[in-house]
């Protein structure tokens, strides 16, 4: 049996007195970002960081840090780099969406059968928003579409901080060829994010960020967007479509498979 063994880095950042980021780096790479929320007498997590092992470092962490439990954790999609870090919060009131019940249902009787130890489902599950109020703070949790159908984020007027999951790659190009991405949607929450009162952006994977980063990323998907329907009105083969000004791919992979699946979105809607 061959034994492989990777360098973790966990990490907590304070980003307002209330409000936390958690990174985890692994031999090298930057990992999914987890979140941190301080109630009265406990805490909310977005996200877990990406597996049971820095689930539970990240918990830890966190705990330690602030003196509170965990009560709640919101999961932000299906990914598995959002899920499997669960497994180190399987006492705690776990939220997602309705659609993140459905898919999470199916895929352990189908694609990850073989994971499903791995995977543990919402007790709570909501279809278009969600509010928690705790000791003057309130985690505003929408369902929104976008990255995946099942996708959600958390807004925390309070602290000014948006906490989006894999809707927001900070400065990356973002993974949009998920199957069931909605490339509208994904726009929509962008222009409707604008006309909220927040500094902080706490990405799904990246560095903390703000309002100029979401601008920035609004107005390269609509560039996308629009690339992609013209080339489709002019019969232009998918292989020759090249990309309009955007962070790099971070493989060729992302890059075929995310013109793949917009061509074939908007292309769907010509019929």
């Amino acid at each position: 049996m061959i034994v492989v063994k990777m360098e973790v880095e966990s990490k907590i950042k304070e980003i307002t007195e209330r409000t936390f980021l958690g990174r985890t780096v692994i031999d090298g790479k930057r990992q999914s970002n987890a979140g941190a929320i301080l109630l009265k007498d406990s805490l909310f997590v977005f996200d877990p960081s990406p597996e049971a092992a820095t689930g539970k470092t990240f918990r830890k962490l966190i705990e330690e840090k602030s003196g509170l439990p965990t009560k709640y954790l919101a999961i932000s999609h299906y990914h598995w780099d959002h899920i499997f870090g669960a497994k180190a919060f399987e006492d705690v009131t776990i939220i997602g969406s309705e659609k993140l019940l459905q898919i999470l249902e199916y895929l352990i009787k189908n694609d990850w059968k073989h994971k499903v130890d791995n995977i543990v489902l919402p007790k709570i599950v909501f279809k278009e928003k969600l509010i928690i109020q705790d000791d003057g703070i309130s985690i505003e949790l929408q369902h929104t579409g976008g990255h995946t159908e099942c996708s959600i984020f958390a807004y925390v007027p309070e602290e000014k901080v948006l906490f989006t999951g894999d809707l927001v790659f900070a400065k990356l190009f973002p993974w949009a060829g998920d199957r069931t991405c909605n490339p509208d949607q994904w726009i929509n929450i962008f222009k409707q994010w604008l006309d909220l009162d927040f500094e902080y952006v706490v990405p799904g994977h990246g560095p903390l960020t703000g309002k100029s980063e979401i601008m920035k990323q609004l107005r390269n998907l609509k560039n996308l967007r629009s690339t992609i329907i013209d080339a489709i009105a002019d019969n232009v083969e998918i292989s020759k479509i090249e990309l309009p000004p955007f962070y790099e791919p971070l493989s060729e992979s992302s890059r075929t498979r995310t013109i793949e699946h917009f061509y074939r979105f908007y292309a769907n809607q010509e019929k």
